[in-house]
């Protein structure tokens, strides 16, 4: 059983999709510490060919140690009009703009949890493409440890014959060495975003979030893209 685990992140890319396709229990590491101005906080779309930040406003002052599954969102602050009127804005003349109506109607719903927030987001992207997967949360599994350590405790608590990691991890996994001598096979993802539109800076590392695929390709097409079996 292939385990692949991330911290819930706000409109993810399309390669964090690509994590969840390829692996057949998928974990939000949602217990460990929150990093301020992360994916966990903000994205991009593109707007005028242009990149532009959507950030989640939250209430972490005073608290530099929040675990993601504690922060809350500052909803004192007009952020969901404005993340709204930002993605009509950017892809109200994209091909499949009116798909993208039942991920935004995320920002009616009082939700008052980042982590919620995220997993909600995710939960309706994966449902627009119709892709499931077993998903779970580690804070759910009590399992303790820093780092690799904590990783080989989630996938020895669930069972794992193998991790699948996102490549950016590799050098700390390899550096600790705690799966190799757990005995832990680790696959490291290799995702190459496919470009599917030309106008705009959509190049290897500068991925915009998945709803720009999505409003210019459309769910089906955009599930094709992130459907691809490591290599």
């Amino acid at each position: 059983m292939r385990v692949a685990i991330m911290q819930p992140t706000y409109w993810p890319w399309s390669g964090y999709f690509n994590l969840i396709h390829n692996a057949d229990v998928f974990v939000f590491l949602d217990d460990v510490q929150f990093e301020r101005k992360s994916w966990q906080q903000r994205n991009r779309i593109i707007r005028s060919d242009k990149m532009a930040w959507l950030t989640v406003p939250v209430l972490s002052s005073g608290n530099l140690e929040q675990r993601i599954l504690d922060v809350e969102i500052d909803n004192s602050q007009p952020w969901r009009q404005s993340h709204l009127k930002a993605i009509h804005g950017a892809y109200a003349g994209a091909p499949h703009a009116a798909e993208l109506a039942g991920l935004t109607t995320i920002y009616d719903q009082p939700i008052d949890s980042l982590a919620a927030l995220n997993m909600d987001i995710i939960a309706r992207v994966l449902g627009l493409m119709g892709l499931e997967r077993e998903i779970v949360t580690s804070s759910k599994l009590a399992v303790s440890g820093r780092r690799s350590d904590r990783l080989l405790a989630i996938c020895e608590r669930l069972g794992a014959t193998e991790y699948l990691s996102p490549a950016g991890s590799r050098d700390y996994i390899e550096q600790d060495g705690v799966f190799a001598r757990a005995g832990l096979p680790v696959t490291f993802q290799s995702y190459r975003p496919e470009i599917y539109r030309h106008s705009a800076p959509l190049h290897a590392g500068d991925f915009p979030s998945i709803l720009d695929a999505l409003a210019h390709v459309g769910p089906s097409r955009t599930r094709e893209m992130i459907e691809r079996d490591m290599s």
